[in-house]
């Protein structure tokens, strides 16, 4: 945890997917003088018999309904 660069940074040792190594970053930053982002980068191999192209897919529609899911939690928040 690294709560100066407001970042926390974690390694995926154990996974369902058969992946060998995750490093992930999630990270706070600002956005303008009264808003932030959350940032969530990792490094990671497609697992055995995974294309390159499938795993970016796979990652991409994960991170996109991730986004969405917390974003239905935030709007009921406001309710």
């Amino acid at each position: 945890m690294d709560q100066a660069g407001r970042s926390y940074t974690y390694e995926v040792v154990e996974n369902n997917l058969g992946l060998e190594k995750v490093v992930a970053t999630v990270k706070v930053v600002p956005v303008g003088a009264d808003s932030c982002a959350i940032v969530w980068s990792s490094v990671t191999e497609p697992p055995p018999g995974w294309t390159v192209s499938d795993y970016t897919n796979y990652l991409q529609s994960a991170a996109s309904e991730t986004a969405k899911k917390v974003g239905e939690v935030l709007r009921a928040g406001d309710e």
